[in-house]
């Protein structure tokens, strides 16, 4: 049910994002096909990295409501987050093959926001502070922020 609700906010999130942004009708109809193949490829992405990031970090899952994960924690082994790098590195992969130019204002922002979020972290990667799992932000000690 919580998986129908957000499902319902997106939808309606990304519409409320995309209304402004609209052509005309007659234009919509015109573009269509030439627009569908790599808007749907972005929301196909979008969705498919939500998914990826619920089950990798089952307590951010969690803290939204998506109870699905809650049998466990996050792995935090250095192989997983080798395994999370290389994952990054195809996500990016595959959101530069969509062509950025065919997609909507709206969907352009969110391509470059994504772009930014995953070029960041995989850039921050190299100073290893996936090796420091307790600071003052993060760690048992904030363990109750959980509940």
């Amino acid at each position: 049910m919580r998986s129908q609700a957000r499902g319902l906010l997106l939808s309606a999130l990304l519409g409320a994002l995309l209304l402004p942004a609209a052509p005309p009708a007659t234009a919509q109809r015109r573009s269509a096909p030439r627009a569908a193949a790599p808007a749907a490829a972005l929301h196909k992405l979008f969705e498919e990295e939500w998914e990826w990031r619920m089950r990798e970090f089952p307590t951010f899952a969690s803290t939204l409501g998506d109870r699905r994960y809650n049998d466990r924690w996050a792995d935090v082994s250095v192989e997983a987050y080798e395994a999370r790098h290389r994952h990054r590195l195809e996500t990016l992969r595959r959101l530069r093959s969509i062509d950025r130019t065919r997609l909507s204002a709206a969907d352009r922002l969110n391509y470059d926001l994504f772009r930014q979020d995953l070029e960041q972290n995989l850039e921050g990667h190299r100073f290893g502070f996936y090796l420091m799992p307790v600071h003052q932000r993060n760690g048992v000690q904030s363990a109750e922020e959980l509940a």
